[in-house]
């Protein structure tokens, strides 16, 4: 479905990542930028790891399908590896807040003058603008405890529990191929 779509990934953790995974699946080509020291949830599980089992079963399944390449987006020739991958790509993905990448010259501005025809997925917990805009957001806060959800979610008279329903996840590997069709 996704054959021959090049997607620049540039994300940690779950929701941009399993998109990406998601969109692998599909046939996208998909290479993940990662800090020389390796995406962090490479590590997340380490301590259940043993030698009968030695993967990291959430950074497997959120990674599937995918190319990967260590880059220090924090050196301008980091930056500039970023931006020659871009400069043929289709879709980029990121959950970097927007404030960093603005200061890498990774936003969308800087990048859409690369590559006009680039769709731009940014999946963030607070948005793109307002004053939470940078904030770090994972699904229990950003999604669940703001909007209401994990209280609409609890039993009466119970404490709230952590949930992340599935289109918290995979509704963004949605919208890109979405972006992406709607160009033509």
């Amino acid at each position: 479905m996704l054959e021959g779509i090049k997607i620049i990934e540039m994300a940690t953790y779950i929701a941009a990542p399993s998109a990406g995974g998601i969109m692998a699946d599909w046939g996208a080509d998909v290479i993940k930028i990662e800090p020389l020291g390796g995406c962090p949830m490479r590590k997340f599980y380490a301590s259940a790891m043993t030698d009968d089992y030695p993967d990291n079963p959430v950074s497997a399944l959120d990674n599937r399908g995918k190319r990967a390449i260590a880059v220090n987006t924090g050196t301008q020739e980091g930056r500039e590896i970023v931006r020659k991958l871009i400069e043929d790509a289709d879709v980029f993905l990121t959950n970097v807040r927007p404030g960093q990448l603005t200061e890498q010259g990774l936003d969308f501005d800087t990048l859409s003058k690369i590559n006009p025809k680039l769709v731009y997925a940014s999946v963030t917990g607070f948005g793109l603008q307002g004053e939470e805009a940078d904030k770090p957001g994972f699904d229990t806060a950003a999604f669940n405890a703001k909007s209401g959800f994990g209280w609409m979610m609890t039993p009466k008279g119970s404490a709230p529990a952590p949930y992340a329903p599935p289109p918290v996840t995979t509704s963004p590997a949605l919208q890109p191929p979405a972006a992406y069709w709607q160009r033509f």
